[in-house]
Formats: structure tokens, C-alpha cells, sequence
């Protein structure tokens, strides 16, 4: 199921596409990032299933194999940010770095979305990531 879920959200990232058919880098980066935000903002229980996986901090029920796999799959979802960052300027390594972040932003926000913590602090979870984003957008060079 989880592989599936994959597959979706592999499908919706990949079409993602910026404003016009001439989108800047920085267009794209949005785009790809909105699309994987959105995904999951529009199907909690997909976000759910990856964390059902998870027994305190280690993988439940999965072999190394598909673990690997699965695991795979998420990156392949998120290396189209990982290619826009570097094609604003960023090294491979601090692409990842910031993929990483653009990563834990958005499960973050999702997790105060979707507990209602978002509430608690009088936050829209749109606004947040959006804000992260502008914040990303204006940290790199070619921007």
C-alpha cells in the first residue's frame, strides 16, 4: 500500500509544472515542492500510512529490501526539488541539505495540520510552508 501511495505521489510531483511552459527554476522549485506539500495536505491518511510503518524510530513489518525500496521511492519523489536547487546554484550537497529541510518543513507543518496543534498556534498550515518557501527562494544565489 505504502509503495503505492509512493507511486501516487511520485506521479503528482513529476507533473507538476510552474506557471507557464517558460517557468524559471524558481517556479519550478515551488511547484514541486506545492505538489508534494499538497499531496499530502489533500490525502492525510498517505502521510499516515508512511509513519503506521514506523515502531518508535525503526522501520516495522519491512524487510531491509523493501525498506530500501520504499525509501527509494520517497527520494525519487522529493529529487525533483533536489534538481531545481541545483539548478538555482546550490552543490549537490547543499541541495540535499535544503531538500532535507524543504522535507521536514512540510511533514512538520502537516503534523500540526492534522493533530490541530496549527490551531494552538493561531497558524495556517498553507502560510507556514509558503512562508518557508519564500524564505528558501531568498536564501539562494541565483534569486
Amino acid at each position: 500500500m505504502l509503495g503505492e501511495s509512493l507511486e501516487r505521489l511520485n506521479q503528482v510531483v513529476e507533473a507538476a509544472k510552474g506557471w507557464s511552459d517558460s517557468s524559471s527554476a524558481t517556479e519550478l522549485l515551488r511547484a514541486k515542492a506545492e505538489a508534494f506539500y499538497v499531496f499530502y495536505r489533500e490525502n492525510p491518511k498517505e502521510l499516515d500510512l508512511g509513519f503506521y510503518l514506523f515502531d518508535g524510530m525503526k522501520p516495522r513489518g519491512l524487510t531491509p529490501e523493501l525498506n530500501h525500496e520504499l525509501n527509494g521511492q520517497l527520494l525519487a519523489a522529493l529529487q525533483p526539488v533536489q534538481l531545481q536547487l541545483e539548478a538555482l546554484g546550490l552543490s549537490t550537497e547543499q541541495a540535499v541539505i535544503e531538500t532535507s529541510a524543504v522535507f521536514a518543513h512540510i511533514v512538520g507543518v502537516l503534523i500540526l495540520k492534522n493533530t490541530g496543534r496549527s490551531r494552538l498556534f493561531k497558524q495556517n498550515p498553507d502560510q507556514l510552508f509558503e512562508r518557508y518557501m519564500d524564505s528558501l527562494v531568498r536564501r539562494l544565489p541565483a534569486t
